[in-house]
């Protein structure tokens, strides 16, 4: 199996998503590449998280705008319109649990390590997301993994460690039947799952 790994600026634009792509592309399969948030996705979203835990709603809302314009400038990229408005439905989701967990820290005036996990997510969530409906647009067949299902971890919140054995299970049971179907799988990279989920 071939893993790729694209770290925030080699996903920054559609152009350099559509570079990517090609690269991914190229590889044989069976193949995951995995992304990370576009550039500067993440930076803001801790921003974000840092401004509602101070009760800065009104700041929270604008860098949570510019999240949302930097996710909808990649997809207006997307070719295909009905790769497009899937992503972009998946990404609105996204967009309104990120919405949920800065109203969590705005209440709580604080933002815990599993809050700020949950937070800085979004990022990768949305990426892969984008970046399947990239490939699938381009004619090839591709999933998004969400991380989190996939790579277990201990507790520590903010700097988990990863458990092989149960992550080892879980690609089994959600990466390697995609594989099996010739997909390409984009998965997310930073997150995990703990013990309780």
């Amino acid at each position: 199996m071939i893993v790729l790994k694209f770290g925030g600026t080699s996903v920054g634009d559609i152009d350099r998503i559509r570079e990517a792509a090609k690269i991914i592309e190229a590889q044989p399969q069976p193949r995951v590449a995995v992304v990370s948030a576009a550039s500067g996705v993440t930076n803001l979203l801790l921003e974000a998280a840092a401004a509602a835990a101070a009760g800065a709603s009104e700041r929270a809302a604008t860098v949570v705008g510019q999240i949302r314009a930097k996710h909808e400038g990649i997809a207006d990229g997307i070719l295909d319109e009905s790769e497009r408005l899937a992503a972009l439905a998946v990404v609105e989701r996204l967009q309104a649990g990120l919405e949920q967990a800065l109203a969590e820290a705005y209440s709580a005036r604080d933002c815990s390590d599993r809050l700020s996990d949950r937070i800085v997510s979004t990022g990768e969530k949305s990426l892969s997301v984008l970046m399947a409906a990239t490939l699938r647009s381009r004619g090839t067949g591709a999933a998004h993994v969400f991380a989190d299902e996939v790579i277990a971890t201990d507790a520590r919140h903010g700097g988990a460690r990863p458990d092989r054995d149960r992550t080892r299970e879980a690609a089994a049971r959600v990466v390697q039947p995609l594989l099996d179907q010739g997909l390409t799988v984009v998965m997310t990279g930073f997150i995990g799952f703990a013990p309780d989920g």
